[in-house]
């Protein structure tokens, strides 16, 4: 099999470069083929791109017992129907094809193109064509009378009654069940809060509420109404936060932006009820319910209202809030064990009750600033800068420049044409969240994408924002091997045994040094940046290896029962589903597996 003349230069000519990787898995695992009434052979094979499903065609024809591709485009699917019922023949695949042509520089191959593998009768096969053509088609037929039921707002677009949300509420009303209405003594928004650094009252916006914990240390100070212990917290707006919810389980009080809708139960158990948001059931009815669209999506309180809310044992319920309080106690010990760590590194390197100068004056020779390195910018010379340089540099174990240690590398642009929420993970910005990588909203690399010099980081690489974010970082961990990363993004990858990745993430993290250096190092534009350049002169002190080798096991420690608490929240999740699907006692053997 091999290209028709000029095919190369006809795909570029019509703009279709970007179909090009979809045409090898096209020629060889069609989904199907289509014999025409002209003798040419339709290999038709689906893809969703852009978050949109598409048909591609490419045409191969017999030219003097050789098979030559002549047409490779995207075709619709009524198209596609048509060419079956004009030839009356399609073949179905049960093998794959072995080799296929390529393009520009590289050698093309030839393949035998035979039909031995595949069953030629439509008739035959009706039903699994059907299913083919149609299986991503939805229909929900209903009465005029059920498409008023929990609808106030009279809501007639087809999202709102897309199968699988329609499907949750048949499924829920079969059981014993409630309107979240009747269940709560308190819902809705609390007024917008007044930041203001000299509270010591934390507000929690929806940036800082996860899916596995409430990020209390990095939220700023204002005044604004306590949020109650036990209430449940769901991130009303926004694509990316919209639909995350946790519970109050933190020691100290805290207040909520108004972006958070707040939930204060009556006669159900909250860490029952965030645990029926979290799973598939309750993130449909979130997702039934929000309207918007161009990412200024938001659900109201009076939304909330409607919700159907299945009702089990308090047995039931008790043991889910087992888990759940389980999970934090577990969350509490995490992070106590990675303070002890950083009070570890702070101690050794007599940082601990260091606190450098806020004079803002700084007299420099010309050899001492801009000779050396190449900044103007006043903000670079502040003296707190050199004080924490030459506090490390005094540490008794020595130190040295970042670049001695490790090696920087940029990642790599990727196009979102080859997005999927399957494949090899592609880490961007977003994806690290208080110095951990979160894969909750990652996107993946589809199996079209042709890797050729994109970067790829490796367990115990140390990856850091170049823009935005600026001083955030995070460790691979094993689960992350072999994931590429963004353009936005750049790599640490430590080449020796003087320091432990996790060693130099909390020296990099630590506010008494990593933070100073990232904020002199840093260029105030609109969007603050950083060059991995910048990055290899850091300062970093080598710590004895008896120090590391403590600060490796509570970071150990912190890192497993992190773990533990996610696994443990996921579990109370998956026993809900499961109570649903199969009944209470399904869910409870779940739950006692477990134990």
């Amino acid at each position: 099999m091999s290209f028709g003349e000029n095919q190369y230069q006809k795909i570029l000519s019509k703009n279709r470069e970007k179909y090009i990787n979809l045409i090898k898995p096209t020629l060889t695992n069609p989904i199907f083929i289509i014999k025409d009434k002209n003798g040419g052979y339709l290999f038709i094979k689906s893809f969703i791109t852009e978050d949109k499903k598409i048909y591609f065609n490419s045409v191969v024809v017999n030219i003097e017992n050789k098979n030559i591709i002549i047409s490779n485009h995207q075709v619709k699917l009524n198209k596609i129907v048509n060419r079956i019922f004009e030839s009356g023949k399609i073949l179905f695949p049960v093998g794959s094809f072995s080799a296929v042509p390529t393009f520009e520089n590289e050698p093309q191959h030839e393949a035998t193109l035979s039909f031995g593998n595949y069953k030629d009768s439509i008739s035959q096969n009706i039903s699994k064509l059907q299913e083919i053509l149609y299986k991503d088609l939805e229909i929900s037929i209903l009465k005029f009378s059920e498409i008023l039921n929990d609808n106030d707002e009279f809501r007639i677009n087809s999202e709102f009654f897309r199968k699988k949300y329609i499907q949750t509420i048949d499924k829920i009303k079969n059981m014993d069940f409630q309107y979240l209405q009747n269940l709560y003594f308190f819902n809705g928004r609390y007024k917008q809060p007044i930041y203001n650094e000299n509270s010591s009252l934390k507000i929690i916006n929806s940036q800082y509420i996860r899916d596995y914990f409430i990020d209390y240390e990095n939220a700023k100070k204002g005044i604004g109404n306590i949020v109650p212990k036990k209430a449940v917290l769901i991130n009303s707006t926004g694509v990316g936060t919209l639909g995350r919810v946790n519970i109050h389980y933190l020691d100290e009080d805290f207040s909520v932006d108004n972006h958070v809708n707040v939930i204060v139960t009556n006669n159900l158990n909250p860490y029952y009820l965030m645990s029926f948001l979290k799973s598939k059931y309750g993130q449909n009815l979130i997702n039934r319910y929000y309207s918007g669209s161009s990412g200024q999506i938001e659900i109201y309180a009076k939304n909330f209202d409607k919700f159907v809310i299945p009702i089990f044992s308090n047995t039931f319920q008790s043991q889910i809030e087992n888990f759940v309080k389980t999970a934090y106690e577990k969350l509490k010990e995490s992070k106590k064990f990675y303070k002890e760590a950083e009070s570890l590194l702070l101690e050794e390197l007599d940082l601990k009750d260091f606190t450098p100068t806020n004079k803002n004056i700084t007299i420099k020779n010309l050899s001492e600033s801009f000779t050396l390195t190449g900044r103007l910018d006043s903000e670079y010379y502040q003296a707190k800068y050199d004080e924490v340089i030459e506090k490390i540099k005094s540490y008794k174990g020595g130190y040295c420049k970042l670049s001695d240690i490790a090696i920087t590398i940029r990642g790599s642009l990727i196009s979102d044409e080859y997005y999927s929420n399957k494949g090899v993970p592609y880490i961007r910005g977003a994806d690290i969240s208080s110095n951990i990588l979160n894969k909750e909203k990652m996107i993946y690399i589809n199996s079209n994408f042709i890797f050729t010099k994109e970067i790829k980081v490796i367990t115990n690489d140390i990856i850091f924002s170049l823009i935005g974010s600026v001083g955030t970082l995070a460790v691979v961990t094993e689960e992350f091997n072999n994931s590429y990363i963004s353009n936005n993004l750049g790599l640490i990858r430590i080449i020796n045994d003087k320091i432990s990745a996790n060693c130099l993430h909390l020296i990099l993290i630590s506010n008494k040094i990593g933070k100073y250096y990232f904020e002199q190092k840093q260029m105030k534009t609109a969007q603050p940046k950083i060059s991995d350049k910048d990055v290899q002169q850091f300062i970093i002190p080598i710590i004895e290896k008896n120090i590391q080798t403590q600060i490796e096991q509570k970071i150990k420690e912190s890192f497993k029962l992190k773990k533990e608490s996610k696994n443990l929240l996921d579990l109370a999740v998956k026993s809900v589903e499961v109570a649903i699907e199969k009944g209470e006692n399904k869910g409870m053997e779940l739950i006692k597996e477990k134990i």
